[in-house]
């Protein structure tokens, strides 16, 4: 009898261990299913609602291959969006300031402000900036992506400019660009563009030579970066790394 009951008790747990393994299991393969469609997922909407065109006719040019890596980030309304990995997180209370300088030559109008300061964004700043990189061709706003002020904040650390920012285009509306790409077809302006996004700026530094500030931004893998020497200035965005109009 002792031996029959130890045989019961033998098989029950190998039977439960069995079952709990073969549940295991199916659980993870059920969450690694659910993350690859999820990053999937948001890699397609990233595509759609940016340059997924425009990307694929850069690759076709210069041979380069266009990818992401995408995380969530909260913006200031608390809304969840895709972002790129390589993006600046908040990193806290202790964060150093942030700030920039910049001059829209269309407009004549300055702007120097700190625009994160104790772990946060200033939404003031975010709002000054917002008017003053507008459309200005027909005053339009739109929020400024905030990784693209940290690139530039990062650019001007690398250049050493005691300059403001040049800029030649900030945030371009649908109407603007859509008329940009029919007038300038073969000018780079793509039907998708990231400056209709807030997240694509045209510089230039008066005191930094061109060719230079296109490496220093280059250098950072945070984005695109277009070399426009006959037109004297540097385009860059913070969509998928990738380069044009000069070799790595």
């Amino acid at each position: 009898m002792p031996m029959e009951i130890s045989r019961r008790r033998l098989f029950t747990a190998s039977l439960a261990t069995a079952v709990c393994t073969s549940v295991g299991t199916e659980a993870l393969a059920k969450t690694a299913h659910h993350a690859r469609h999820a990053v999937s997922k948001h890699a397609s909407a990233h595509l759609v609602h940016g340059h997924a065109s425009h990307a694929a006719h850069l690759a076709k040019l210069h041979g380069h291959a266009h990818h992401t890596t995408l995380a969530k980030q909260v913006t200031r309304r608390g809304v969840a969006k895709p972002y790129l990995a390589r993006d600046f997180a908040t990193g806290g209370p202790e964060a150093p300031v942030r700030k920039i300088a910049l001059h829209n030559l269309h407009t004549d109008e300055r702007l120097e402000t700190v625009y994160f300061e104790d772990g946060r964004y200033i939404p003031e700043a975010m709002h000054d900036l917002k008017r003053v990189l507008r459309d200005f061709r027909n005053g339009e706003q739109h929020e400024i992506e905030s990784s693209l002020i940290d690139l530039l904040d990062t650019v001007r650390a690398r250049t050493g400019t005691r300059q403001p920012f040049q800029v030649i285009s900030g945030y371009r509306s649908p109407t603007t660009n859509a008329m940009l790409h029919e007038e300038h077809e073969h000018s780079g302006v793509a039907v998708h563009s990231l400056h209709m996004q807030g997240e694509a700026m045209d510089i230039r530094l008066a005191d930094v030579a061109l060719d230079h500030l296109r490496n220093a931004a280059f250098s950072l893998q945070r984005g695109g970066v277009g070399y426009y020497p006959a037109s004297d200035f540097v385009h860059v965005d913070v969509g998928a790394v990738r380069h044009w109009g000069f070799a790595a």
